[in-house]
């Protein structure tokens, strides 16, 4: 079954969400808002395995998964949006992933690009940038 749009829609505000408390807040907890956009990304590659009311009660446990990683970890709120251009090329973001050997950056990466595909916000970009550096082990 195919998720609906607004389900969809709502899945991508959380991802967004999470990218815009990473990029805010990264120095404060960079693990657990990681969580915030690699959990919705991954839910939603679920949904189409799943009955609309499913998908619908999958949506309300991540809202609250998402909510609960931001309210606990974000003391400086969301990051505001970005009009900005793009500081590396999603090949030089994978590479930088990669070579950090972080599963957390390489995680965020992958869904970052995944979630900019679909929405072009530069900040999945800037918080897979981010990533790739701060949860390097010798960062």
């Amino acid at each position: 079954m195919e998720p609906a749009s607004d389900i969809l829609a709502a899945f991508s505000a959380l991802t967004e969400i999470g990218a815009r408390a990473y990029v805010a807040n990264a120095a404060h907890a960079p693990i657990a808002l990681v969580h915030a956009v690699t959990a919705p990304a991954a839910v939603r590659g679920l949904l189409g395995l799943l009955s609309l009311q499913q998908q619908k009660e999958v949506l309300a446990y991540t809202w609250q998964t998402v909510a609960g990683l931001v309210a606990t970890n974000a003391p400086a709120g969301l990051a505001t949006r970005l009009n900005a251009p793009q500081v590396l090329t999603h090949e030089e973001i994978i590479q930088q992933a990669v070579a950090s050997g972080d599963d957390n950056a390489i995680k965020l990466t992958e869904a970052a690009l995944r979630e900019n595909a679909l929405s072009r916000d530069p900040m999945y970009l800037v918080a897979a940038a981010d990533a790739v550096v701060r949860l390097a082990p010798d960062h």
